[in-house]
């Protein structure tokens, strides 16, 4: 909410968020986010008949970890559109040098 209510955005047309998926379940955690997004839909001020979408920059992740989603959100706030920047990181135990 803090990019909403402006402590992050005061004017900016846009923010990004960074999540890490501690169990390397990305797809699981994909699913829940877009569905907390759209349960939320009128405090978060998204824009009319918008919700959680894949990132047209995915393809340049493409080749990063296997897992990783890169999605946007548009968010219709009193003086502008704001764009948000969502990306899920998956965390995998065993996976370059990670504690089992």
């Amino acid at each position: 909410m803090a990019f909403i209510e402006g402590q992050y955005s005061k004017g900016l047309l846009a923010g990004g968020m960074l999540g890490y998926v501690m169990d390397g379940k990305a797809e699981t955690a994909w699913i829940g986010l877009d569905k907390r997004i759209d349960a939320q839909r009128n405090p978060l001020k998204l824009a009319a008949s918008n919700r959680l979408t894949k990132s047209g920059l995915s393809n340049a992740i493409a080749k990063g970890i296997d897992g990783t989603h890169l999605g946007e959100t548009e968010h219709d706030l009193a003086t502008h559109h704001l764009r948000l920047f969502h990306l899920l990181l998956p965390i995998r135990c065993g996976y370059r040098g990670a504690k089992e």
